[in-house]
């Protein structure tokens, strides 16, 4: 990853980068490291990094790519819950016990 050299910057690439990645908003990473979002934006472009597309529809890009018995055993989890939670339970399991999903 290319660093690039901004003198008095407040904000380190790899936050924005880090951010980027986990599919926040570019004005939620502004928020969150109090600038603007087209900050953000103009520093992914300047790094070379695609910004995350918020606007796609996130939980069918997951489904799409599970096979029928993945699909089956998330909508049984969802009996008394929804994917969100699901989704939180499953990061806190796998960080708790420092195992991959």
């Amino acid at each position: 990853m290319p660093k690039v050299h901004r003198p008095n910057q407040k904000v380190e690439d790899e936050d924005i980068i880090r951010l980027n990645a986990f599919g926040l908003s570019l004005r939620f990473i502004g928020n969150l490291l109090d600038c603007h979002h087209t900050t953000v934006k103009q520093r992914l472009e300047t790094l070379g990094v695609k910004p995350a597309d918020t606007r796609r529809a996130f939980t069918e890009d997951i489904y799409n790519n599970l096979n029928d018995t993945q699909k089956q055993w998330v909508a049984n989890q969802l009996t008394n819950c929804t994917i969100k939670d699901l989704m939180v339970n499953l990061i806190q399991h796998a960080a708790r016990n420092r195992t991959s999903i």
